[in-house]
């Protein structure tokens, strides 16, 4: 059978034009946004982007959620247990995720995630003497920092090792999770003793929260709290 990919991009416009036939066919719905990348012309409930918004789980009736809903607070607050059990990753048996999950309990191990793809087009990825600068500073804190590089573009990564300012420290290149398993990419990532956020994606924002790394260390340049 073949299979067909589709883009979150793609996916959100059929999930919107959904939403759309529905309030047409008569169907009361109310879209909680928090992301202003939507078409429907129905009762809209606008959110800060970003924003910790309990009274949110409150509303009542036909209620479509749009947008990241990522936010510190989420897990602290009585939804945590929930929120936590929802993101609950399950357990890492191919034996390529077991090595590199046994390595980053092994070392002093940092993540960096290194977003280019989508980022590219939109003018959001960050320059590599950012990424030199933060890996530096982590250096300096973490004598013996073993360096995990996530991305969408290993190769980028590879050319540009002695440009990140990577040519003296132990370098771990983690490829292989694609297809439906990026979230294996996340998960490791939140193992990892300590993290760089260098880039604004929500998914190295997730993982950090997710790190249940009481001691690491977080080198934080997104302004987002973790």
């Amino acid at each position: 059978m073949r299979q067909i990919k589709f883009s979150y991009s793609v996916i959100f416009i059929f999930l919107h034009a959904a939403l759309q036939q529905l309030k047409d066919a008569g169907e009361d719905i109310t879209l909680v946004a928090e992301t202003a990348d939507y078409s429907f012309d129905g009762n809209v409930v606008p959110v800060q982007a970003n924003a910790f918004a309990p009274w949110i789980a409150n509303c009542k009736g036909n209620i479509y959620y749009h947008g990241y809903w990522i936010n510190r607070d989420w897990l602290k607050s009585e939804f945590a247990s929930t929120i936590e059990e929802e993101l609950s990753f399950p357990e890492v048996k191919d034996s390529r995720n077991r090595s590199y999950l046994d390595k980053i309990e092994f070392t002093e191990s940092v993540a960096i995630h290194v977003r280019r793809g989508d980022f590219l087009n939109c003018g959001w990825t960050v320059p590599v003497e950012k990424y030199r600068e933060m890996i530096v500073t982590m250096q300096a804190r973490i004598p013996r920092a073993h360096f995990f590089i996530f991305s969408d573009d290993v190769q980028w990564c590879r050319e540009n090792r002695e440009a990140m300012g990577l040519l003296d420290t132990g370098v771990t290149y983690v490829e292989g999770n694609m297809d439906g398993n990026n979230y294996i990419d996340m998960q490791l990532m939140s193992n990892c003793k300590h993290t760089i956020l260098a880039t604004t994606s929500s998914f190295s924002y997730l993982a950090a929260l997710l790190n249940k790394n009481a001691n690491g260390f977080v080198l934080n340049a997104t302004g987002r709290q973790v």
